[in-house]
């Protein structure tokens, strides 16, 4: 018997895997296999005081570390950074909760152990998106100031690791992405790698060679950033 887009003949059931999962998906169909089965839906879950509850869906948490670079701080030192922590969340969010656990990173081939403290703090989505802003500026300023080499935080239950591994191939601390000589230890121009940064930081997209090629072009007495900046944005709308 012919078949109609995708649909098997009359009397054969399910006509496809795909379908009967997706419609279980859909309608909280438990159980049965043929199609003149109906439809069973699962209970929805509500909460004891829903009506007179403010939910809060959202749920972030970043991981406080308990050293300093490659060295452990005092217990004292640990635990004021998880207030401070702590005062950011509830300042921002709704409230914060505290953890203490052990995390554990590799750097270099070696692992090191080290206490950690995770502060969670739950919000609407209003919040959380008038705030993101805050939290990313909170664990970039955060990264530097504890010396962290990468910083760790959660987002809805999904794991985070600031800044992603990036290469650096002359290791003058500047990714490749940012650098103007790559591939030259002995030659670097920390002006014309902090002008590119900036730009990708902007919200225009740029290529790597347009970012480089107008550095080269325009760094060679070491100007002003913003002179730089102003001219480049004028380079693109003459280009573009």
């Amino acid at each position: 018997m012919a078949r109609a887009k995708g649909r098997a003949g009359k009397g054969s059931g399910w006509h496809l895997q795909r379908e009967r999962h997706s419609r279980a998906r859909k309608y909280g169909y438990a159980g049965g296999t043929y199609a003149n089965d109906r439809y069973r839906r699962f209970p929805k879950i509500t909460a004891p005081l829903g009506r007179k509850s403010k939910k809060l869906p959202i749920q972030v948490t970043i991981y406080v570390p308990s050293t300093k670079g490659n060295k452990t701080i005092s217990k004292t030192a640990f635990m004021k950074r998880a207030e401070n922590t702590a005062k950011f969340m509830s300042k921002n969010f709704e409230g914060d909760t505290a953890v203490t656990g052990k995390g554990e990173w590799v750097e270099d081939g070696k692992v090191t152990r080290e206490d950690i403290i995770l502060i969670t703090s739950s919000m609407t989505p209003t919040q959380y998106e008038k705030h993101k802003d805050d939290l990313a500026k909170f664990i970039r300023d955060k990264r530097d100031d504890w010396q962290q080499s990468t910083m760790g935080y959660e987002v809805e239950g999904d794991f985070y690791v600031f800044p992603k591994k990036v290469k650096d191939t002359d290791k003058d601390g500047v990714p490749d992405k940012f650098d103007c000589e790559p591939l030259n230890p002995k030659k670097q121009d920390m002006t014309k790698d902090e002008f590119i940064q900036k730009m990708y930081e902007t919200d225009y997209v740029f290529d790597d060679m347009d970012l480089r090629e107008f550095a080269d072009e325009h760094f060679q007495n070491q100007a002003s950033f913003e002179e730089n900046q102003k001219n480049f944005f004028k380079f693109i709308g003459e280009e573009y």
